[in-house]
């Protein structure tokens, strides 16, 4: 019985991953590269189905970050938000391509598949920010 739950979970986020970017798209590796950043770095608040925990962090299902401008989500993560009332970690530790491949990821699992982000975008948005 406690096995049910992660064999499901593996399954659909298998499923997920082949019908987003399909078998021979080139994007399938970062869709798999950013689910594991996304389960290291951003599991604990937004949890597994991405719904967040309700007065505490929020939802990405269908978020306007995620939904939106890509240099606007890509600076939200490099500083943790903009403004004193937002609580979120900055996680400009994390490489170029480890953010492009979990807001990709982000993206595509939470968000009505507005497109993938390529590390170069990270990397010119991180320059702007400094």
């Amino acid at each position: 019985m406690g096995w049910l739950p992660v064999i499901g979970v593996f399954l659909a986020t298998v499923i997920l991953g082949c019908s987003i970017f399909g078998n021979d798209n080139p994007g399938e590796p970062q869709f798999f590269s950013g689910l594991a950043v996304y389960q290291r770095e951003c599991l604990a608040c937004h949890m597994e189905d991405g719904r967040g925990v309700p007065g505490m962090h929020p939802s990405l299902v269908g978020s306007p970050w995620i939904e939106g401008s890509s240099e606007v989500l890509i600076g939200y993560l490099l500083t943790g938000g903009f403004g004193p009332a937002v609580l979120m970690a900055r996680f400009d530790f994390l490489t170029d391509a480890e953010i492009a491949d979990v807001l990709s990821y982000s993206r595509a699992a939470f968000g009505s598949g507005v497109g993938a982000i390529s590390a170069t975008q990270v990397a010119n948005i991180r320059l702007e920010i400094r």
